[in-house]
């Protein structure tokens, strides 16, 4: 099928052409109407959903981005931006560099919480996307953040170096959210609440 994707609307419509035939139609509609297209739509959706943060923001910095996302999505973005109000401990396996990087982080300046929201806000949002489309998400910082980390932290526009736990990953699905944080570390399940005491 020959599919010509125009435009993603702020309340989630889809502008398209298909076969010559122009639609617009949300995407769990599209999908729903063109399954053999789906693997398009879910490529299209997440790339284009990124743009349309970025151009909400752009137009209006105060913006707040308000929906109704999954819990986990929530619960994960908010454990990074607490990081970013509360500062973190890093460690990466090698003891001195650990402590330079922890004390970098508490002498960074402090950022001001409306950017911090503004992260937690697209980064939920983020979350959410990879959610539906892949069925899980995966958050990773090596020494700098990386993915949808990066891409929220680049559509809020606020500027992150050793503020965020180094040699940490994160996986969130609809049900789950579990995090290995430091160089080595167990996976901890953070919702529903438990740890599972299983190494990485």
């Amino acid at each position: 099928m020959q599919i010509s994707w125009g435009k993603s609307y702020l309340n989630g419509d889809m502008l398209f052409i298909r076969n010559s035939t122009v639609g617009v139609y949300k995407p769990e509609v599209a999908i729903e109407l063109f399954p053999e297209d789906a693997p398009e739509i879910l490529k299209f959706i997440k790339y284009t959903r990124l743009e349309v943060y970025k151009e909400m923001i752009e137009k209006n910095p105060n913006l707040e981005i308000i929906s109704e996302k999954r819990e986990t999505a929530q619960i994960a973005a908010k454990w990074w931006a607490d990081k970013l109000r509360n500062g973190t401990v890093q460690d990466n396996g090698e003891e001195m560099q650990s402590m330079m990087m922890t004390l970098l982080t508490m002498r960074a300046p402090k950022k001001d919480e409306k950017d911090i929201e503004k992260f937690e806000q697209v980064l939920t949002e983020l979350i959410d996307d990879e959610i539906e489309s892949r069925g899980w998400a995966y958050l990773r910082v090596d020494y700098f953040p990386d993915g949808i980390l990066k891409d929220a932290a680049e559509i809020a526009k606020i500027e992150i170096s050793f503020e965020l736990p180094v040699k940490t990953w994160m996986r969130v699905s609809g049900e789950e959210v579990s995090v290995a944080e430091g160089y080595g570390s167990s996976t901890k399940q953070l919702y529903p609440i438990g740890d599972r005491n299983k190494k990485k």
